[in-house]
Parts: structure tokens; sequence; C-alpha cells
């Protein structure tokens, strides 16, 4: 007596075509992602707003550093380099809460602020403050005034 077995042979072909299939997908999956991946990267803008951002905290990080590293040695100078650091540390800690909500337009104005504090200490560092004390002599300016002010006192209409 002969047995005949008995063969699963849609079982077969259901698994092997589904093999079949899963492998041919990942191997497209893979040629998108080779040939995707640097395309995209490649793409204008992609990382623009990022890097921006990066720029301008390595920029305020230059800045803490110009401050930390080089106290002003003119007295002229050192009450405005503490307003300075006062600022720069007020913007630290506005920073540090909100890089990363920060928009382009954003950044830029940020940039701008800090590129122009940096030259605000450089320019404290070579001795140049905003306010310098001079003396005022005003013997011209009332040389000047004094015949409209007398004008005006001999006038009819003046009433002291």
């Amino acid at each position: 007596m002969k047995r005949e077995l008995m063969s699963a042979k849609f079982k077969r072909d259901y698994v092997a075509y589904s093999a079949i299939g899963i492998f041919f997908a990942v191997v497209a999956a893979e040629f998108v992602l080779a040939i995707g991946i640097p395309l995209r990267i490649n793409e204008p803008g992609l990382f623009e707003e990022q890097v921006s951002r990066q720029q301008m905290i390595d920029r305020f990080d230059s800045l803490r550093s110009l401050l930390e590293r080089y106290p002003l040695k003119n007295e002229d100078c050192a009450e405005e380099g503490r307003l300075l650091r006062w600022n720069v540390d007020r913007l630290g800690y506005y920073l540090r809460d909100h890089v990363n909500a920060l928009t382009e337009s954003e950044i830029a104005a940020l940039r701008e602020r800090i590129d122009g504090q940096i030259n605000a200490f450089h320019r404290l560092n070579k001795g140049r403050p905003y306010n310098r004390e001079f003396d005022l002599d005003p013997v011209p300016y009332a040389d000047r005034m004094a015949p409209r002010l007398e004008k005006i006192i001999r006038s009819k209409e003046f009433q002291p």
C-alpha cells in the first residue's frame, strides 16, 4: 500500500511569494533612501535656519568670553562695561529659554545686536567711552544770547 503524501503546496507558494515581495520592497526602499537622502541634504536652505541659529550662539559665546577674559582697565569705560555685561547676561537668560523658538528674522536681529555689542566692547577696550566729561564754557553762548535777551526785555510785550 502506497501512501500518498499530502502536500500543502498553497502554503509554500504563499510564504514564498510573501518573502519575494518583502525582499523587493526592502530593496526599493533602500534605493529610495540612497537617492533621496543625498538629494534632500543638498537642497538649498534645508539647514539654513539651524546654521544661522548656531552661528548666533557662537557669536554670543565669543562675546561672553571677551567680557570675561579682558576686563576694562579704563575707569571711564568701567561703568559702561558693567552695563554691557549686564545686558549680555540678560540676553543669555533669554537665549537659554527661547533659542529653539526663534524665527529667522529674530535670529538675524539678535546677531546684529550681538555684533553691535562686540563692537561696543572693542571700542570700550580701546578707552573710548560713549560718555566723556568735558568742560563747557558758557561765555560764548551767553554773549550770543545777550543781544536777543535785551531786545526782548525792551519790547513792549515783555511783562516781568
